[in-house]
């Protein structure tokens, strides 16, 4: 099952979960966790200590990316508060199926940057 709730930003660019007004941040992971159905998995993945906390962070990578703009890790990670390495395993994480099988595409920007955009959703 994917999820199909809708978000937007507010005037503040803050994102909120439309039907219920909630907004995508730090304070209200565990809330917004309880959005996502989807879990993780992993020989160091923990449910208790990490899945509020990475499924938060999906979704506010995958809402900041949904426009399709290309941006690289950096860009990304500034705006979502996130680090790099966590906005990274995220687009991962959107590639596949129980997250929604989305296209990501990179390409390089320069020499040493890559950078990414979310294209369509394939579930």
């Amino acid at each position: 099952m994917s999820d199909t709730r809708d978000f937007f930003r507010d005037s503040g660019g803050t994102l909120v979960v439309a039907d219920n007004g909630r907004s995508v941040s730090r304070s209200n992971e565990q809330q917004i966790a309880a959005l996502i159905p989807q879990d993780f998995d992993g020989k160091t993945y923990n449910p208790t200590l990490d899945k509020s906390r990475l499924k938060a962070q999906l979704v506010r990578v995958r809402e900041f990316m949904r426009d399709g703009k290309w941006r690289s890790l950096s860009e990304v990670a500034a705006a979502t508060g996130d680090p790099e390495a966590s906005v990274s395993a995220r687009l991962r994480n959107l590639r596949q199926p129980k997250h929604g099988l989305w296209t990501v595409d990179r390409r390089r920007r320069s020499q040493s940057l890559w950078e990414y955009r979310l294209g369509g959703k394939g579930l």
